[in-house]
């Protein structure tokens, strides 16, 4: 038996029944913009579906987009997601892109858990950040803990850096003409820190040893220092 179709309403009506015939049910609003979205049920549009709170809504806050690249959703606030679940707040998956995209003015992603605030996999990296100034920012407040924990394991390395370092202990002291000896105040320094120092010319005389103390360190010298004093460098491990 064929069926012939005349006009926009009829051809609505026939892809209304093919729909509640191929989903089993009623269906949700789909690609009709204006509808209402429907719980439980496919959604799906031709444009960005937007989601504002109008007293707090950013001005960038876009009402639709149409393009080649629009956005499945968007909201916008104060916050313009937040997500809580038992497992994971907020869950991002891709095929070939980004799980989740965080860009901001401040923070690009500011996340809380009981464990991991972030938990990120990746098939080369779990995390990438870029940024003009830190790519990536830790800290922490508990005294024992790390503002970043890095662990390697299965002969991986635990940290990797490529380009220069710079560290707030360490330094270049100069120990003046005629002292074998200058004491270093360092925040943080406990008789087990380990402290590593070498001297940052050539000289009769060279470092002998670092000895930490609390609070401090003192960097011993083999005998007197030259006329011009001797520059030592030092670095605090611990």
């Amino acid at each position: 038996m064929k069926a012939r179709v005349r006009g926009s309403a009829s051809a609505a009506l026939l892809v209304l029944t093919v729909s509640m015939i191929a989903f089993g049910g009623t269906p949700g609003a789909v690609a009709t913009q204006g509808s209402a979205v429907v719980t439980g049920d496919w959604n799906a549009g031709s444009t960005t579906t937007t989601v504002s709170n109008v007293f707090q809504a950013p001005s960038n806050c876009p009402s639709k987009e149409t393009g080649s690249t629009i956005e499945g959703f968007v909201a916008c606030g104060t916050d313009g997601l937040e997500g809580f679940g038992t497992a994971n707040g907020v869950l991002g998956r891709a095929n070939n892109g980004t799980g989740v995209l965080g860009q901001g003015g401040e923070n690009g992603v500011d996340a809380e858990g009981g464990t991991f605030g972030v938990f990120a996999q990746g098939s080369d990296y779990g995390v990438f950040a870029s940024a003009p100034n830190h790519g990536v920012y830790g800290t922490a407040t508990a005294a024992g803990g790390a503002g970043i924990d890095a662990n390697g394991s299965g002969g991986a390395l635990a940290l990797r850096v490529t380009g220069k370092a710079k560290f707030s202990r360490s330094a270049v002291v100069t120990i003046a003409a005629g002292s074998s000896s200058k004491a270093i105040t360092l925040a943080g320094v406990t008789s087990n820190s380990m402290i590593l120092a070498t001297a940052q010319q050539t000289s009769s005389v060279s470092v002998k040893a670092a000895v930490p103390g609390s609070g401090s360190f003192k960097i011993f010298l083999t005998g007197q220092a030259p006329a011009a004093g001797l520059k030592v460098a030092y670095f605090v491990l611990n």
